[in-house]
């Protein structure tokens, strides 16, 4: 009887553990290099590393096979996809690109113009920008054949970070002996002159990251995370919830915000207007963090502790269950529900998109916003109706 007490103790209890552990490792095959930066294109992932050059997951971050090209040596620092192309910017041998998903790499002609070591790259249609660390801002045109140099108006040329909004290119830089000012430029004609951000925030400080959430321009450094709603006219500090100030990283992921501090991961669902921690088990102490997402899977790869996986939906759930407000301005009912959802908006977000999601992440219904929603074919269980910014938990009964 003690045998079979056990054995149902254990069934009870396991999906409790595994719920709450959020993150595991996926590094089989990886070794033990450090990871410097993830990327995506179609169904595969990419993991990019300090000395081993890159590795490649076709089945969700389970396996990972390293690439025959060995990048040289100094380490990947960004993957980024365009017109079915992935591109690979490294330190010390410039920019690499394959046509073939990851199969073959060639060298971009970047390295012709002695513009080695690349910190961030950007597109805009097919704008091809490159931040190199001392050399400035780089355009291409044509898919890396030629280059030009886009440095008018600069007063640094030490590239840290490139995005891009609609027709505007922002740059952030470090800060080079002797300049201690200009962390923050934008460019309104495809980099051809260049004007800093004069604000406090962003122009006395360096700019290390920037990620950009339709019209949310988040900005990170030592000294906290910024953003601007204004195509960066005015910034101000979103830092509620984040208990230390050194930003690592910054992802905008389906619309969430996901950003690596020094020792902490936190997420937003509403544009940095709070945080909450999504660190879970994992002890973080790396000075490179990087994000990707594979639906429906979030990826973090943490230097030298690997990569690790949880499903965006556990860990927007998570968040919003342990704050206890899983809506805010919407209301669901009934709940639970046999065969119609009813949901009445407190904030006329009709324009916004309905998805509704199972508990393990797949999403079973996508629509235009309506009062009532048809559930009647669902199967039975725990469901997450997102709208806006609200994640609402509902359940399906028999």
């Amino acid at each position: 009887m003690k045998k079979i007490f056990l054995f149902v103790i254990i069934i009870i209890f396991l999906p409790f553990s595994s719920i709450f552990s959020l993150w595991e490792p996926v590094n089989n095959g990886i070794g033990d290099d450090i990871m410097l930066c993830l990327g995506t294109q179609d169904s595969l992932i990419f993991a990019g590393s300090m000395f081993s050059g890159a590795f490649i997951s076709s089945d969700n971050g389970e396996n990972w096979i390293k690439t025959k090209e060995k990048f040289g040596m100094g380490g990947i620092s960004c993957f980024v996809e365009n017109n079915g192309n992935i591109f690979a910017g490294t330190w010390h041998e410039g920019i690499y690109i394959s046509t073939d998903k990851g199969e073959n790499w060639e060298l971009v002609n970047i390295w012709r113009y002695e513009i080695n070591n690349i910190n961030s790259i950007a597109f805009m249609g097919n704008y091809f920008f490159a931040g190199a660390e001392e050399k400035g801002i780089y355009l291409s045109t044509n898919n890396g054949e030629t280059w030009s140099e886009l440095n008018q108006g600069l007063n640094n040329k030490k590239i840290k970070s490139l995005a891009v909004k609609g027709d505007t290119v922002f740059v952030g830089f470090h800060f080079s002996c002797g300049i201690q000012e200009g962390g923050l430029y934008r460019s309104i004609d495809k980099g051809n002159n260049w004007e800093a951000i004069n604000h406090e925030l962003v122009y006395y400080e360096p700019i290390w990251l920037l990620a950009i959430n339709d019209n949310t321009i988040f900005a990170g450094n030592a000294l906290g995370l910024k953003k601007s709603t204004d195509g960066g006219e005015n910034w101000e500090h979103t830092n509620k919830g984040i208990k230390d100030s050194i930003i690592q990283s910054i992802a905008i992921i389906d619309k969430n915000v996901i950003i690596g501090t020094v020792d902490k991961l936190y997420l937003s669902t509403n544009d940095g207007a709070k945080w909450k921690d999504i660190t879970s088990w994992l002890k973080i102490d790396a000075d490179f963090i990087s994000f990707t997402y594979q639906s429906p899977y979030v990826y973090v790869a943490i230097g030298t502790q690997g990569i690790y996986r949880a499903k965006l939906i556990d860990l927007i759930t998570s968040v919003d269950d342990e704050n206890g407000e899983l809506s805010s301005s919407n209301l669901v009912y009934p709940n639970p529900i046999n065969d119609k959802l009813f949901i009445k908006s407190q904030n006329s977000i009709i324009t916004s998109k309905i998805e509704i999601y199972n508990l393990v992440g797949l999403k079973v219904l996508e629509t235009g916003f309506k009062e009532e929603i048809d559930v009647s074919n669902f199967m039975p269980g725990v469901y997450f109706l997102r709208i806006g910014n609200d994640n609402i938990k509902f359940i399906k009964s028999q």
